[in-house]
């Protein structure tokens, strides 16, 4: 319910050359994710300029080792809007990939990003715009 499974999370932020030191830029952020019941959504967010703002949960093995899961790190947006979305399906012809499901690489410009690492709460929060 209002979720999307993300197979992959990729995100930089850089401070540039040695002129633009001190002034960080946040780049782009781009997930991974199986083509789903979002799909129309998220196409029609990125037709009309919607604002996207969201929640990313990461997960790990619980140090533990009683085989559950432990949240470890949530990063959160707002004021975001999807730059582009590019939908990539397998080659079928192949065997070793005919079965494997069609993705999505979903890229978000970012304002405002708030990391927060949940064990001991520390967090930071940017407005760096794209």
């Amino acid at each position: 319910e209002n979720t999307i499974e993300c197979l992959s999370y990729e995100e930089s932020a850089s401070s540039g050359d040695k002129k633009a030191q001190g002034s960080v830029r946040q780049g782009p952020i781009t997930i991974r994710k199986r083509a789903d019941r979002s799909t129309p959504l998220l196409e029609k967010a990125l037709f009309n300029n919607e604002r996207a703002d969201g929640i990313f949960r990461f997960y790990r093995p619980d140090p533990a080792g009683d085989g559950s899961t432990q949240q470890f790190l949530t990063i959160e947006l707002t004021n975001a809007r999807i730059s582009s979305i590019r939908r990539v399906s397998p080659y079928t012809i192949d065997p070793e990939t005919a079965l494997e499901p069609v993705c999505e690489e979903v890229t978000f410009t970012v304002n405002n990003v708030r990391w927060t690492y949940e064990a001991n709460g520390t967090s930071f929060s940017s407005n760096a715009a794209p």
